[in-house]
């Protein structure tokens, strides 16, 4: 059975941010893009559904669900939901035009993120590492070395899809008891 992706935003059942074919017209705008190309489609959508995962558990979001049955963290309320705004047409649902800045910088943070899983492989590389909180790494042939060093800050989606999710971070708060 193959995988189904529901990429509807705010959706009960949705699995994933972006469609197939709209993470291959993303690809098309890359100029490395030797993975996507070999993979089969069922692992790109694999990609795309644990690309979303990673989004979901990268951090604590601003604002709250927009939806009260959404199964992805996105779309989020924000602070300026009172404000009257200009509405676009997005599918079935009419959004500020606030929400389809968040729709395209979700949308494209997913298939950075999708892209990236795509170019591990599986493989523990140096990117990898350092998005796993390895600040430093020695490597050695010669009677065989290996060295970490860790306390980086470890995250689950690559650079590139953090810095589309970024606005959307929530700040730490300091709660005294």
């Amino acid at each position: 059975m193959s995988l189904v992706l529901d990429a509807t935003w705010g959706g009960a059942n949705s699995n994933t941010y972006t469609t197939d074919t709209e993470f291959a017209s993303y690809v098309e705008t890359k100029v490395k893009r030797d993975q996507w190309d070999s993979a089969s489609e069922a692992t790109r959508k694999a990609s795309l559904v644990e690309a979303s995962r990673a989004i979901d558990s990268l951090c604590r979001w601003r604002g709250s669900k927009y939806f009260w049955n959404q199964r992805l963290e996105f779309p989020r309320t924000l602070a300026t939901d009172s404000a009257l705004g200009t509405v676009t047409e997005i599918g079935t649902l009419s959004l500020r035009v606030e929400y389809a800045w968040m729709l395209q910088d979700v949308k494209n943070a997913c298939a950075e993120q999708a892209l990236f899983l795509l170019k591990q492989g599986g493989e523990d590389t140096l990117l990898e590492l350092a998005q796993r909180g390895v600040r430093s790494y020695s490597e050695s042939i010669g009677k065989i070395s290996e060295s970490y060093s860790f306390g980086g800050s470890a995250s689950p989606v690559c650079p590139e899809a953090a810095r589309f999710l970024a606005r959307y971070r929530s700040s730490p708060r300091l709660v005294r008891a």
